[in-house]
């Protein structure tokens, strides 16, 4: 199940009518996803997700130029500190973590997919529609202003719209196995970055309309938004901690075998350079069934 419907009282402007249209969709492909489906069909389906996640992105991309006025704070001496853009570079870090979703899932998938003819199952239509959906998403989107408030609403939106996808992806990820699902739960953890920087994007908004500080006002705003609701939890809900949990099972690290007792010590700390995945050529993953 995903987070809750978008309500119906929001504005009607076209970033909170892109994100009401992906949402929806991708509910309705979530829905569809739970039923089993055959090993080409995922292959297919798929190849429609990564199109998805790219196109909202892409909506996304759009959404951090948003153009809100500026607004003086009443306390002349908070002026310099309150940057009315500042939501928008977390927007455009959301943006970019589902674009790379969905250039990861274009390139795990060339060459293994061919799709002829008309959908024939209700999970292949579903992810046709999705595809279909945010690539007008993606359109209506054109360079949106309005007030902050509005840009707010539009950025909690499309927290839902993630949520839902996330739901989505992960009833996909059920019926594919290795090393198809841990391509699928890579994406996962690209949905919850998204949702962390869309989150962070309300915590600035909220941090720039509060003239003592706004360590509180962001806070508040992080709690009333846990990352993508859905998701079991066994511990307080802290920022990374799911996308922590998926990156372990997504990139599983070597089995080292024991060391000989006279050359047993502490490893070194990883170098980031180490665990940087390195890019592959079209055509070089293999089999993913």
């Amino acid at each position: 199940m995903s987070g809750p419907a978008v309500p119906g009282w929001v504005p009607d402007f076209p970033p909170v009518r892109s994100a009401r249209i992906i949402f929806a969709k991708a509910q309705d492909a979530a829905r569809a996803w739970e039923q089993p489906v055959t090993p080409g069909e995922l292959l297919t389906i798929s190849k429609d997700l990564g199109s998805a996640l790219g196109n909202t992105g892409a909506a996304l991309s759009r959404m951090s130029v948003y153009d809100a006025p500026y607004q003086a704070p009443a306390d002349k001496r908070f002026r310099l500190y309150d940057h009315p853009d500042e939501p928008n570079f977390f927007i455009e870090c959301a943006a970019r973590a589902l674009d790379c979703a969905g250039s990861d899932l274009a390139l795990a998938l060339s060459g293994h997919i061919t799709r002829s003819g008309q959908p024939d199952s209700p999970a292949l239509a579903a992810g046709a529609r999705l595809a279909a959906a945010t690539r007008t998403a993606y359109v209506i989107i054109e360079r949106p202003s309005g007030s902050a408030a509005g840009r707010d609403v539009a950025v909690s939106a499309f927290m839902a719209a993630a949520g839902a996808l996330d739901a989505a992806v992960e009833n996909l990820a059920a019926h594919a196995s290795a090393p198809m699902s841990a391509i699928l739960a890579r994406q996962r953890v690209r949905l919850g970055q998204a949702h962390i920087a869309l989150r962070e994007s309300l915590a600035a908004s909220a941090a720039g309309k509060n003239a003592s500080g706004g360590l509180a006002a962001a806070q508040s705003m992080r709690e009333r938004h846990p990352i993508l609701p859905h998701r079991p939890r066994t511990v307080p809900d802290t920022p990374g901690r799911a996308t922590t949990t998926l990156a372990t099972s997504a990139f599983p690290q070597p089995a080292l075998g024991p060391a000989d007792a006279t050359t047993r010590q502490a490893a070194p700390p990883a170098s980031p350079a180490r665990l940087r995945v390195q890019a592959r050529r079209p055509g070089t993953y293999g089999p993913l069934l």
